[in-house]
């Protein structure tokens, strides 16, 4: 692994190095878990977007289908919504 540095503040910095050592961890550590779990959230507020359509033409697309049992639990949710 290469390394670089970023420019931030001394207080963005000094609050890394806070929490990572509060932690137990190291600073790169600490800001790749940070950084997985901001990409985890993003993940799954796009998929709450996703309609049932676009999930299916997304999968379709991969190459994927969706099992028999999807239709009908999307029909269950869609009519408890109503």
């Amino acid at each position: 692994m290469s390394l670089t540095s970023i420019k931030v503040s001394k207080e963005l910095r000094d609050r890394v190095s806070r929490l990572a050592h509060d932690r137990g961890m190291s600073q790169h550590a600490y800001l790749d878990q940070l950084l997985r779990e901001a990409e985890e959230r993003d993940f799954w507020a796009r998929m709450a977007d996703t309609g049932a359509d676009e999930y299916r033409a997304a999968l379709a697309e991969d190459g994927d289908q969706l099992g028999d049992d999807y239709d009908d639990e999307e029909s269950l949710i869609r009519a408890e919504e109503r």
